[in-house]
């Protein structure tokens, strides 16, 4: 891995620039990053990571740029190599608004873990 941090007096990393990026630190506790990646993150003044903005190490070859709470990801922009985009805002009960030029147009409502509106209704699910 090839990596610079920016740290502040405390000896807290609060920005790293890495490849591939390390596993996020979420309330205390390191967790398995969903999957590869290479770019930079932000960190709190407690250690958690809270964004970033990177590219995927998969075939997908995406560009994205997320902002997190304390405990989950709430703003996704994602870009695929193929002109293709998605842009996901989310509270931490997992409610979610999203929209997508994948494949097709799409805008998508969750409320409790559930679709309640999705135009057109026969796209594809985003979440």
């Amino acid at each position: 891995m090839k990596r610079i941090a920016v740290v502040d007096e405390k000896g807290t990393e609060r920005v790293v620039i890495a490849a591939p990026l390390p596993d996020p630190i979420i309330q205390g506790r390191r967790v398995k990053r969903a999957a590869p990646a290479s770019g930079i993150l932000i960190f709190d003044p407690k250690g958690n990571e809270r964004g970033g903005y990177g590219t995927s190490d998969t075939a997908d070859l995406g560009a994205f740029i997320t902002l997190d709470s304390e405990r989950d990801q709430v703003f996704t922009a994602y870009a695929n190599a193929v002109s293709e985009a998605t842009l996901s805002v989310a509270n931490d009960k997992h409610d979610i608004i999203a929209f997508s030029t994948y494949k097709q147009p799409v805008l998508e409502i969750v409320q409790d873990k559930k679709i309640i509106y999705k135009q057109p209704p026969n796209a594809p699910d985003l979440h």
